[in-house]
């Protein structure tokens, strides 16, 4: 006969396991996993928006740059002008008489070939529209007498900046340089009173409108600027 040991009755049974810590390591492992792919997509997102931020803000300067070399130019070669403006600068903005490019007139009394389209029925110049930008007869090009490249030869203008390798996205200021064009509109009789109270009016002022388009480093990102700029006669 086997004598049973007498603290047989002392061994505590052993509980079935239900993996409750396993569980609960599996559910934290989840709510991690789920912030960190949200911290990531974050992360991509501000990425992104600061990069659609610069691209905008490079095209931005670069037409406001397009306006500034505008401005000056019209204020050296027209305010500037040795025979004034009747006396020859107002011929530079006729198609074709100084072999210009970019420069119309667009005033009321200006006769049809010396404005953009040359007086083509439907023909209108859309500067937001990057194909009309373009340097074609009408009605092919609404610009018929082209427009000026940023760091042409075409009224002296200065290099803005270097557009390094075109196919390069990583190497390059701006896709491609600005470009301008510059229109007369006519005399603006602006009354200016130069001192409060005082009624003294200024002289009569030619005006011009400049349009200008700027891109970023992609091609897909530009700015379309619009200045008027007044010059006293």
């Amino acid at each position: 006969m086997v004598k049973q040991p007498e603290n047989s009755s002392r061994i505590p049974q052993r509980q079935p396991e239900r993996g409750a810590t396993l569980i609960f390591a599996l559910m934290l492992l989840m709510v991690l996993t789920v912030l960190g792919i949200s911290g990531i997509s974050n992360s991509v997102l501000e990425e992104r928006m600061s990069g659609n931020f610069y691209h905008a803000n490079t095209a931005f300067q670069s037409a406001e740059t397009a306006l500034r070399v505008a401005e000056e130019w019209l204020d050296a070669e027209v305010f500037g002008h040795a025979s004034g403006w009747e006396g020859g600068a107002k011929d530079m903005f006729k198609l074709g008489g100084t072999g210009l490019q970019g420069l119309y007139d667009s005033s009321p009394g200006a006769i049809n070939n010396d404005k953009i389209c040359q007086g083509q029925a439907g023909c209108g110049f859309d500067p937001t529209d990057e194909t009309d930008w373009c340097s074609a007869a009408p009605p092919a090009c609404p610009l018929a007498d082209g427009f000026v490249t940023l760091g042409s030869n075409d009224l002296g203008t200065g290099v803005l900046a270097p557009v390094g390798d075109p196919s390069d996205a990583t190497n390059r200021v701006v896709a491609q340089q600005p470009r301008f064009i510059i229109e007369y509109i006519g005399e603006a009789d602006v009354r200016i009173s130069p001192q409060v109270g005082q009624g003294v009016p200024t002289p009569s002022k030619l005006a011009f409108r400049i349009t200008a388009i700027g891109w970023g480093q992609e091609f897909t990102i530009r700015e379309v600027l619009q200045s008027h700029y007044l010059i006293s006669q």
